[in-house]
């Protein structure tokens, strides 16, 4: 009985987290695939259920985080990149829902 109401305080409408119940598989296996003095390019793993995916970055150094970018295939290069540290992500989008993102951090040298 604890348990039940626990989850139905836990997923009441204003306690809910984006990506929290999706149905959206995450990518896998986001490897780095190519490496300028400006540019960064990387490939993932999809799903079968995605209908395309979505790719951001921060930049660590300042907390700069760039506007999300469609992408359609399984792989996606960035360029004009300023030098420093970054966080690549990527998440899949399936029907208008989101999976969560995941990340691989690298260095951009100019």
């Amino acid at each position: 009985m604890l348990k039940i109401l626990v989850f139905l305080l836990y997923f009441l409408p204003g306690n809910m987290q984006p990506n929290e119940l999706c149905n959206c598989p995450q990518v896998s296996n986001l490897l780095t695939t190519g490496k300028t003095t400006a540019s960064y390019s990387m490939s993932w793993s999809g799903n079968t259920a995605a209908s395309g995916y979505t790719v951001k970055y921060t930049r660590l150094g300042d907390g700069y985080e760039s506007p999300e970018f469609p992408a359609s295939g399984t792989s996606f290069t960035l360029s004009n990149l300023p030098a420093g540290r970054y966080m690549f992500q990527v998440a899949a989008v399936c029907n208008g829902e989101k999976s969560s993102f995941i990340g691989v951090e690298d260095i951009i040298d100019n």
